[in-house]
């Protein structure tokens, strides 16, 4: 019961902050836009071996 109830309290949360963005898109207020994300090319390990490398 608490995990359902704590469940429906997130989607309400949700709910409510969705509700408020769309009101301020009509508004003409534009949320910033979101950062890109780079993966890493190298796993840890690597890093690690190529700076050990370098010194």
């Amino acid at each position: 019961m608490t995990v359902a109830a704590a469940n429906l309290q997130h989607i309400r949360d949700f709910l409510l902050e969705h509700d408020e963005r769309a009101g301020e898109i009509e508004d003409g207020i534009t949320p910033p836009a979101a950062r890109s994300r780079r993966s890493r090319r190298a796993s840890a390990t690597t890093r690690l071996f190529l700076r050990d490398r370098r010194n």
